[in-house]
């Protein structure tokens, strides 16, 4: 008997020390991969500042990328004669690399005040939903005035904009009205929310 409770301590004890040794090699592993992740971050974050356009500063979302002979980057809407960066003559030259980082890269949302980032397929699914889309509002005294979706509401309440003359505003969503300014359980990411409008 006691020669079974000393066995069992010592096996209690080496199982406790095994289990020590795996934590510290999870540990370990664990911060190995935190590091490299960190440094991946870092190296996509410089490739993203060499390929950003130098004179409206994006990072351009479709390929091919204009270079110049000295291979500094512009995007194809800011390109003209001459280099911005050396004053070379631009030329026709394209740039595979920075096309193909440009598809394998996280781009931010185009909305201002969203700050998600995805790779270029997911964005544009984003976009069309993201809740800070611009919108027209559905107000008739804003003629054609765009305000993100986020901030519609406040928009249409503010009182010196669109709450100032009695016009009822419907929000519509499959159909489904609503009589009142209350967005608290409207969906943004709805891509097919359309707008109603009724005076009176």
């Amino acid at each position: 008997s006691l020669l079974q409770e000393t066995l069992f301590h010592e096996s209690g004890y080496m199982m406790e020390h095994e289990q020590e040794n795996e934590v510290k090699i999870l540990k370990n592993r664990i911060e190995e991969l935190e590091k490299q992740h960190k440094d991946m971050k870092d190296m996509v974050e410089k490739l993203k500042d060499k390929i950003e356009c130098p004179v409206c500063m994006e990072i351009p979302r479709k390929g091919p990328v204009p270079v110049c002979p000295n291979g500094h980057f512009v995007c194809s809407k800011c390109k003209k004669e001459t280099c911005p960066t050396c004053r070379s003559n631009m030329g026709s030259n394209k740039s595979i690399l920075a096309g193909t980082i440009i598809d394998n890269i996280e781009h931010q949302c185009k909305f201002e005040d969203c700050d998600e980032s995805f790779l270029l397929f997911d964005l544009e699914k984003h976009e069309v939903a993201c809740p800070h889309r611009n919108v027209v509002c559905p107000h008739p005294g804003c003629t054609n005035k765009k305000v993100p979706l986020s901030k519609l509401r406040s928009h249409l309440l503010d009182k010196s904009s669109c709450h100032k003359d009695n016009v009822l505003v419907h929000l519509d969503h499959k159909n489904e009205r609503c009589t009142s300014f209350d967005m608290n359980d409207w969906n943004l990411n709805n891509s097919q929310s359309i707008w109603g409008l009724d005076t009176f």
